[in-house]
Order: C-alpha cells, then structure tokens, then sequence
C-alpha cells in the first residue's frame, strides 16, 4: 500500500483543482418544483458561486506558488459543493458529486492546511476554528463600526473645544463593561486592558483629526 505524503505538490494540487472545476460543471441548481422553495434555491445558487469564486482563488495562489492557500480555496470549494449536496440544493445524477468528492478529498485536501491527515478529531477543531474565524470577523466588523463614529466626534469636540479626554466618560464606559464582563464569564482586567485599547486608539484619531497628523510626534 503506498504510503501518504504530506508534501502538497504541484501534480497533486493540479488534480484537485480538475476535480473541483469538473465538479462545478456539473452541478445544476434544484429547480423551484424540486426543492420547493425560493430561499432554497436562492441558497443553490450562492453556494454555488462561492465554489467557484474559491476555485478562481485557488487558480490564483496556484500560479503565484503559494500552494498552501490554493490548497486551503479548494478545501473551501468542495465545502460548498458537499454542503449544496447534503442539504439538497443542488441536482446531483445518482450521487455522483458527492462520490466524486467523498474519498479523494475528504482523505487529502482537508488535511492540506496541518500538513498531516485529519482525523474526526482534527474536524472537530477545525469547526470550532472556523467558528471562531467568523466571530473574529463579526468582531472585526463591529470594532470598525465603532471607529468610523470617531471622526465625528472629533469634529464635534473641534467645534465645541471639548477636550479629547473625558475622564469621567472613560471611567463610566470602564464600570460599565466590567458589569457586563462579569455576566458573560469574562476576567476583567482582561476586558479593560481590551477596550484600553481601543480607547486609546479612539483618542490618537481625535488628536490627528483635531490637531494635525503630527501633532502626537
């Protein structure tokens, strides 16, 4: 039996981009009769496109080297592809998607990014991982909410020569988060050195907008 490699080579990876662009083009969204609902379908045909936007980033990376992302954009490809399978918002002759996906796949490109070959556990990590990837996005999304608030409130003070520091604003927001922190679990020097954080970075943009790029210099 010849033994796995968990080198990702360029005659490997270039069977699994075949194989998930041969995937996609067989892939026919269920029409409305077929899976009976208008979001289903709308679902398909996301799926779908994601698939094939994560095979166009796989090309990509392929042809720059860097054969680990490609590795890791097919991975996200055939994610999509076997998840369209499972909950049924793609027409699949027989099965044969998904059978043509299962073994190959499953046995090597989930196992590109770690280097070694997955086991059920190394999929359970990996969900949690992804999991957590999205609230880090979510994260992300709201921290840059909050920051583009900024410029108006340095407008604001500008125009009503309020100070940048507000003391007692500061330790309001502080007691407050603590109050929360300590319902949600969380340690509270660890929140407060968090939005600290934050805070300070809040203040630099104020000092920029309302004194001048150097004035921190």
């Amino acid at each position: 039996m010849a033994q796995p490699t968990h080198e990702i080579t360029p005659e490997k990876l270039s069977h699994y981009l075949a194989l998930t662009s041969k995937a996609i083009g067989k892939v026919k969204i269920a029409s409305i009769q077929q899976i009976k609902s208008v979001d289903a379908a709308a679902v398909g045909r996301d799926f779908l496109d994601m698939a094939a936007r994560y095979l166009s980033d796989a090309n990509h990376f392929k042809a720059k080297g860097d054969f680990v992302n490609a590795f890791a954009c097919v991975n996200y490809a055939h994610g999509f592809l076997d998840a369209g399978a499972r909950i049924r918002v793609f027409e699949i002759d027989g099965d044969e998607l998904r059978k043509s996906l299962a073994k190959p796949l499953n046995n090597s490109i989930h196992s590109a990014i770690s280097g070694g070959f997955m086991s059920k556990e190394d999929d359970k990590i990996n969900s949690i991982r992804r999991h957590i990837d999205r609230i880090d996005t979510v994260i992300i999304t709201a921290l840059a909410e909050r920051m583009s608030l900024i410029p108006d409130i340095a407008e604001y003070k500008k125009k009503h020569e309020i100070p940048i520091f507000d003391e007692k604003r500061e330790t309001e927001i502080m007691k407050g988060l603590k109050k929360v922190a300590v319902v949600q679990g969380l340690d509270e020097e660890f929140v407060e050195e968090v939005f600290l954080s934050i805070i300070n970075e809040a203040k630099r943009i104020q000092n920029e907008i309302i004194n001048g790029p150097h004035s921190a210099e």
